[in-house]
């Protein structure tokens, strides 16, 4: 074994004796070092643990019966202390048989930082009951993860990059029971790990006891799938932004994930026909109080925010008093709003009479113009609602700018549902010349190009530009602006806040002429343009203070992201 790659194999062992030495005996002719974690064991398999230790074979005393979870993260602990890079995980009844571990190991070392799943063929010896649960268990795991990834969360057979293993264990307290196998499989595909699923036979032999306990268990995976869906409801709309939880190398299993996250996301499009807008409202209620309760880093953000923009005029007319609890609580909650009211846009479920043009005259003067523009917004209020506008505004095509990879491939789906969306969605992750070419041909042709002048174009290296914006400097992005002044077009302002009474008013002005700078002075044109623009965004907040969407530490001070 290489230094880069240093596998152990990790075995939880509650008062099964039996097989342990055959077990051993394998990792040993295999090269393969062996860490057997007693987890309050009696003295016979006690016994014959001291029998095993030796070269090669750590034997981990536990106190007092923890259960498997406990064993496993202890066993983890250890490898990861000694220098191991991987652990390989198996049940000590002897169900697996460990000669497969080459094969597990084979695809760990094609894909380090990837997690390698048992995906269990069973003979006749499998109990009837059990496996009816397991694919119980499969059909929530595949609602938590949103994908087919996971082939199977139970298969104690698996194998782990300790390095991404012990900083989620560090950071969530995971299931210390029979929940743990699933637990820590789901939130390993939420960090964005790559899952691989490798078959290995599966033997239920009778002398050896199970200690699954029907009721007991059963109660505790039942819990702890539906903490999983309320988590995964949490984390949808990082979901859907990202394209999936996160990015995975590329490898061959890429395909097939590709495959289960469009299926996923027709499966979320299925569930909000299913349920529709009002009942999505409803679950909003404990899915956002879960996210509340656990989301420490964004209720801090949401409060610094909600205390800055509270200090203005505007902000202290819309919150009333300052802000405390139920003041973020509000906020989390009007973000889980506008996602569903993305869905309904897209789905075409906003009626007309839901949208109010507060500035009527501008839009028609851009209209009779007959001239392309930009229409920038930021992320506050919903400008996924200019979809269901375009319904009402004949002729008028809007061009959305995202710059992610991804949300193409989300857009692609929901024009399969809704063939007719008046939208189109523009991906790229930096502005090319043939990119920004390509604009400037819409441009000329009377089409619209929104873009957020509150998001960064060309990732975290970006230049930006330092404004005051709610009473503190905040760091602003120079691209859309720079863009903006290439495509040589009027600059308009556009800000689609919801209302009391459910419905969106949409707030359209003129901002400039044209954003075109000249080379000598850019950087102090900049600044002021992007001054006026954090001072147009200030207004707005204050208007709808509970509608801004940034949930991270936008103002940099303490440059922790929320993730």
């Amino acid at each position: 074994m290489t230094t880069d790659f240093r596998p152990v194999l990790v075995v939880p062992v509650y008062n099964h004796h039996l097989k342990l030495p055959e077990i051993v005996a394998s990792t040993e002719g295999q090269g393969l070092p062996c860490i057997l974690v007693n987890d309050g064991s009696g003295e016979q398999t006690r016994d014959v643990l001291r029998s095993l230790r030796g070269e090669g074979v750590t034997v981990v005393d536990l106190p007092t019966n923890g259960g498997k979870g406990a064993a496993v993260i202890a066993g983890l602990t250890e490898a990861a202390e000694r220098g191991y890079t991987h652990a390989v995980q198996i049940d000590a009844d002897g169900q697996h048989n460990i000669a497969e571990a080459s094969s597990f190991l084979e695809a760990a070392r094609s894909a380090p930082e990837a997690v390698v799943l048992g995906t269990p063929t069973y003979d006749e010896s499998v109990p009837a009951y059990r496996y009816f649960l397991r694919y119980l268990t499969h059909a929530c795991v595949y609602l938590e993860t949103l994908s087919f990834a996971i082939k199977d969360s139970m298969c104690g057979f698996r194998v782990y990059p300790l390095s991404r293993c012990m900083a989620l264990i560090n950071r969530t307290s995971l299931g210390r029971r029979m929940d743990f196998d699933v637990e820590i499989a789901v939130r390993l595909c939420w960090s964005g790990a790559e899952i691989i699923n490798v078959p290995t036979p599966v033997i239920y032999r009778d002398e050896e006891p199970s200690h699954f306990r029907l009721v007991r268990d059963n109660v505790l995976i039942t819990w702890l799938h539906t903490r999983l869906i309320l988590g995964m409801f949490a984390r949808l709309p990082l979901w859907i932004w990202r394209g999936g939880w996160g990015s995975r190398q590329v490898s061959r299993w890429d395909t097939t994930q590709e495959r289960g996250s469009r299926l996923a996301i027709k499966l979320v499009i299925w569930l909000y026909r299913l349920l529709g807008r009002r009942v999505c409202y409803w679950i909003l209620y404990p899915v956002i109080g879960y996210f509340f309760l656990t989301g420490r880093r964004a209720r801090r953000h949401s409060h610094n925010y909600l205390r800055r923009v509270w200090q203005t005029e505007a902000g202290r007319a819309s919150l009333g008093d300052e802000p405390r609890a139920g003041a973020t609580f509000r906020h989390l909650l009007e973000f889980g709003r506008s996602f569903v009211d993305k869905f309904a846009s897209w789905m075409g479920e906003i009626p007309a009479n839901d949208l109010r043009w507060e500035s009527r005259e501008v839009l028609d003067e851009l209209i009779q113009q007959k001239q392309g523009a930009v229409v920038m917004s930021g992320h506050l209020g919903n400008l996924e609602v200019l979809r269901a506008a375009c319904d009402v505004v004949p002729g008028v095509v809007v061009n959305h700018l995202a710059f992610t990879e991804h949300a193409e491939k989300f857009v692609e789906l929901l024009n399969d549902v809704n063939p007719n969306v008046g939208v189109n969605m523009l991906s790229t992750s930096s502005v090319s010349p043939d990119f920004a070419v390509m604009l400037q041909d819409r441009v000329s042709r009377g089409e619209l190009v929104a873009v957020m002048g509150d998001r960064t174009i060309g990732g975290p290296t970006a230049r930006t530009v330092e404004v005051e914006f709610l009473g503190q400097t905040a760091k602003f992005p120079q691209g859309p602006f720079i863009l903006s002044g290439l495509l040589e077009c009027p600059v308009y302002l556009i800000f689609c806040l919801r209302d009391a009474s459910g419905g969106y008013r949409i707030y359209l002005e003129k901002f400039s002429d044209s954003l075109k700078v000249k080379r000598k002075g850019r950087e102090a044109a900049l600044t002021r343009i992007v001054t006026s623009y954090a001072a147009r965004l200030e207004h707005y907040c204050g208007l709808a203070p509970l509608q801004w969407t940034n949930f991270y530490d936008f103002w940099n001070e303490d440059h922790e992201a929320v993730r």
